[in-house]
């Protein structure tokens, strides 16, 4: 993540300083074409977003100001409210926006490298659970705030949350899964990130490689198995015929498809189970029948 304040454009000012910055058009001055006003705009917002996530890592949302802000990145009051007219509440969301898409870029990286549907899910939890607790403004509002994640972590925001990273992240799976399959695997794997990621806990952590591949491994992969039809068995048929789940706009068809899916696997994996455990169940000897039929005397 940028540090707020820093890096290559950023501009340099005497804290409490007033007026505007080298790069701000000084008063009189032509005004510059829409094009131009555009690609400064971009560069400012940056800025911002950077220096709003540093106070926010200092002080907390509450004790955040428009002014802490735009003294943070290097420009005037009036620079910000041009950039976002909505205040503080505008900065925010974008500030939001903007580190959630740093994210996804972060995991896009390492779930598309890996090889195989296991290891796309323990890249997927291992990365977002350690870009969480590496993100100083998170913590902050964790420690001083939780307040203001509740809303959004609870009920239907929480499902919202949930199917956005699983339509997100499904796609990483297909190479093994089916459309329904991997939607369902996301949306667990996604649920992991929340729990251990978000909810913390003191016995477990989700930032360690091997109890991540662990909880995988054992809650994770024998779905997977099952969803494919059994280890070795290849991705399972089922291609991307009318998934809702690969088509946004169907709103809450894919979430309900996903549970659909998630249903069918949970029946396929409980039947393999009673299969094998069948199998391994040694035949009655005829001491055993004789005190069966006895006992049913």
């Amino acid at each position: 993540m940028l540090v707020p304040g820093e890096g290559p454009g950023a501009a340099t000012r005497t804290p409490g300083a007033r007026g505007p910055i080298a790069d701000e058009p000084s008063p009189g001055a032509r005004r510059p074409s829409s094009a131009a006003a555009r690609d400064r705009a971009s560069r400012y917002r940056e800025r911002i977003v950077d220096a709003a996530l540093g106070c926010i890592a200092e002080r907390g949302v509450a004790a955040t100001t428009a002014d802490d802000v735009a003294r943070r990145a290097g420009c005037s009051r009036a620079t910000l409210y041009r950039v976002f007219p909505g205040g503080k509440d505008a900065v925010l969301a974008a500030a939001v926006e903007t580190e959630a898409a740093r994210c996804m870029a972060h995991l896009a990286v390492r779930m598309g490298s890996a090889p195989s549907a296991e290891d796309v899910v323990v890249e997927g939890v291992l990365g977002a659970c350690r870009w969480l607790a590496g993100n100083r403004a998170l913590a902050r509002v964790l420690e001083l705030e939780p307040e203001v994640l509740a809303p959004r972590l609870a009920f239907e925001a929480e499902s919202r949350l949930l199917e956005q990273a699983a339509t997100w992240a499904a796609p990483f799976l297909r190479r093994w899964l089916a459309a329904p399959d991997a939607y369902r695997m996301a949306e667990w794997a996604a649920r992991m990130v929340l729990v251990y990621g978000l909810g913390g806990s003191g016995t477990h952590d989700a930032t360690d490689e091997d109890w991540v591949r662990h909880l995988v491994r054992t809650f994770v992969t024998p779905g997977i198995e099952a969803l494919r039809g059994g280890p070795g068995s290849g991705r399972a048929d089922g291609g991307d015929a009318d998934w809702p789940g690969d088509r946004r706009a169907e709103g809450g068809k894919g979430a309900a498809a996903g549970r659909a899916a998630a249903r069918r696997g949970a029946a396929r994996g409980a039947a393999t189970a009673a299969g094998r455990a069948s199998r391994r169940r040694p035949a009655p000897t005829a001491e055993q029948g004789h005190r069966a039929e006895g006992a049913e005397g």
